[in-house]
């Protein structure tokens, strides 16, 4: 038995406290209930312990619920719950009307934004990307020239020599098909046919006049023929402006010489003397 006078732990028979002898009879009375069961100090000490540890464990829960329920309003968006025939269903939070307004607007200036770029984009491909090259073939060299020049495309000239008079002169390829799809400035390279005007001459020295006729015109070149006065191989070509067997061109014009009697000269002498 505790004394409440100078708190010294009795024994629980003992009547008066042992060390400020005060009297312990009121406390035994006191220690009964309305039953008249009488209660022990030690059940009483054990109940309190109970009482303190269950008000501390109640504060304890009520201080994790309120942090958990804080924690799932501030941080979960999507609850789960189960219903009666225990399938779990989500529930959404309701978003306000004016985010809804907001995030509307939002997506229909992005989609506005984007088509406008879109609009650009394809016009700038079309006008510096998407250039269609036209059809060459036949045409000129300057014609071809002309054509490209109006689609804001260059041009690069290359000459092959052909045997056909049709080819000569136009365009016979070109290095971009026709509807061929390029960027603006490209350069389209062009093939111009050109006949070959070479030749290789032939020797016409000791030929007659006639025969070096039929040579030069089946080879059509240009040619002029002249006469030197001499003894040797009279009527016969004694001397060609352009050496044999080399390449010349056919635009270029070649002198054939033809030999000539000095007797002539002689006769012509004499015929002036007479005059005189």
């Amino acid at each position: 038995m505790i004394c409440k006078n100078c708190g010294f732990n009795n024994p629980k028979s003992a009547l008066h406290c042992r060390r400020c002898h005060e009297s312990l009879v009121e406390m035994y009375l006191n220690n009964y209930d309305n039953s008249n069961n009488y209660k022990k100090d030690d059940d009483l000490e054990e109940e309190n312990k109970n009482r303190n540890n269950n008000s501390n464990k109640t504060k304890t829960k009520t201080k994790t619920k309120t942090k958990s329920k804080t924690k799932e309003k501030d941080n979960e968006k999507v609850k789960e719950k189960k219903g009666k025939n225990n399938t779990k269903y989500v529930e959404k939070q309701k978003t306000p009307f004016g985010t809804k307004v907001l995030i509307m607007l939002m997506t229909i200036l992005i989609l506005g934004l984007s088509l406008v770029l879109a609009f650009v984009g394809y016009k700038y491909y079309q006008k510096y990307y998407n250039i269609e090259v036209p059809n060459l073939i036949g045409e000129t060299y300057e014609g071809a020239r002309y054509k490209l020049a109006k689609k804001d495309l260059n041009i690069e000239k290359k000459e092959k020599i052909v045997e056909s008079e049709d080819e000569s002169g136009v365009v016979i390829n070109q290095s971009k098909k026709e509807g061929t799809k390029v960027k603006k400035n490209t350069k389209i390279k062009v093939t111009i046919g050109v006949l070959d005007n070479t030749y290789k001459v032939p020797n016409f020295i000791g030929l007659s006049e006639s025969e070096a006729k039929v040579k030069l015109n089946e080879l059509g070149v240009k040619y002029q023929i002249e006469e030197e006065y001499t003894n040797e191989e009279a009527g016969k070509v004694i001397k060609q402006s352009i050496e044999k067997y080399t390449k010349a061109n056919k635009n270029q014009t070649i002198i054939i010489t033809l030999g000539k009697e000095k007797q002539a000269i002689n006769n012509i002498e004499e015929d002036d003397s007479v005059v005189e």
